[in-house]
């Protein structure tokens, strides 16, 4: 897949979750996405062979883990191949 096609892919993923919960994202370099919402944080960053996906939950966020965990996953099934 192109980069450019990933970034894209990226980005549509990272508004959904933003969408959904409340989180603000914002391009930290050209290759490095960050997420924030509230008792969450976390990053996606690729290269031309890896994605990285990071995610950190708060002691009180932790219950939405497998939600979103589901959700990233289907999401990079069906866009990203």
């Amino acid at each position: 897949m192109p980069l450019d096609t990933l970034k894209e892919n990226i980005q549509t993923l990272a508004n959904s979750l933003s969408e959904r919960y409340g989180a603000s994202v914002k391009w930290q370099t050209e290759q490095t996405l960050e997420v924030k919402a509230p008792a969450i944080t976390g990053s996606l960053s690729y290269d031309d062979s890896a994605l990285n996906i990071q995610v950190s939950f708060g002691f009180m966020s932790k219950f939405l883990m497998p939600k979103i965990k589901a959700e990233i996953t289907d999401y990079l099934k069906k866009n990203i191949s």
